[in-house]
């Protein structure tokens, strides 16, 4: 892991501790896809499949715990491309504070799938 990540959350805190004017909700439908390929794609069929049913029911906390679970479940291997999939995500939505933020407090990152709020 790369010193971008050192202070990689898991996934239910991060998305805890969205702050106003941030739409960490937002970055979950290109994550859960990321997941839910990647967990097709290695022959974990049983999880994508649960992650699938999760993401269409849960809130966000709760299918943020589920990618912390699955990343509990699978070989090293893929549990770190499903990490490095967490960085994109948290480094990201830091983007914005790193350049100097959106300070109009409006959502900069569009509207689109994913878990409600």
């Amino acid at each position: 892991m790369d010193n971008a990540c050192a202070n990689l959350l898991p996934m239910e805190q991060w998305i805890a501790d969205d702050k106003q004017g941030e739409c960490r909700p937002c970055l979950l439908g290109p994550v859960v896809q990321w997941y839910r390929d990647t967990l097709d794609e290695s022959g974990q069929k049983e999880l994508a499949s649960k992650l699938e049913k999760v993401s269409e029911s849960a809130n966000s906390v709760e299918l943020c715990h589920e990618l912390d679970q699955i990343k509990k479940a699978v070989p090293e291997e893929i549990r770190q491309r499903l990490v490095d999939y967490d960085c994109s995500a948290q480094r990201f939505e830091n983007y914005d504070e790193m350049k100097g933020g959106d300070q109009s407090g409006e959502d900069s990152h569009g509207s689109g799938g994913g878990a409600s709020h």
